[in-house]
C-alpha cells in the first residue's frame, strides 16, 4: 500500500501547488495556457483564484482520505483519486473543444491528456499488492 499512499500524496501536492499558483498569480497560469494578455481581465483572474481556493480545499479533503485509507478499502479510495484526475482532464479537454482549440499545440489539451493518464495510473494501481509472503 506504499505506492498507493505515495500516489495519493502526489495528488495532494499537485492540488496545493496549483491552488497556490491560481491564488498568487492567476494571470501567469492563463498566459502559460495560451490566453492572450488582452483576454485576461479581473473577472477571469478572480474566477481562477476561486478555483485555487477550491483546490486547497480539495487538497485538504484528499489528505484526510489518504490518512484514513486501509488495505481493506484502498481500491475505493484510489478510485476516488482517479476520478479527481479524470474530471480535471476531461474538463481541460472540454474547455478546449468548446473554444475550438482541441490541438496538440494547446497546453490545456496536453495538460488534460496528462491528467487522464494520471487517472489511468491511479485506476490500474488501485489495489495494494496482495503478495505478502516472502519468495521461497
Amino acid at each position: 500500500m506504499v505506492l498507493q499512499k505515495k500516489l495519493m500524496a502526489f495528488q495532494v501536492l499537485a492540488s496545493v501547488v496549483y491552488g497556490l499558483w491560481f491564488i498568487a498569480a492567476p494571470q501567469s497560469y492563463a498566459l502559460l495556457m495560451g490566453a492572450s494578455a488582452g483576454d485576461i481581465n479581473e473577472l477571469a483572474n478572480g474566477n481562477l483564484t476561486i478555483v485555487g481556493v477550491g483546490l486547497l480545499v480539495t487538497a485538504n479533503v484528499f489528505n484526510l482520505l489518504r490518512k484514513l485509507v486501509t488495505p481493506d478499502h484502498c481500491a475505493t479510495f484510489m478510485l476516488t483519486f482517479a476520478c479527481g484526475w479524470l474530471a480535471y482532464g476531461i474538463g481541460q479537454l472540454f474547455v478546449s473543444a468548446r473554444a475550438d482549440m482541441l490541438t496538440l499545440d494547446n497546453m490545456n489539451v496536453l495538460q488534460g491528456m496528462l491528467f487522464i493518464a494520471f487517472a489511468a495510473v491511479y485506476y490500474l494501481k488501485r489495489s495494494p499488492d496482495q503478495h505478502t509472503e516472502p519468495a521461497q
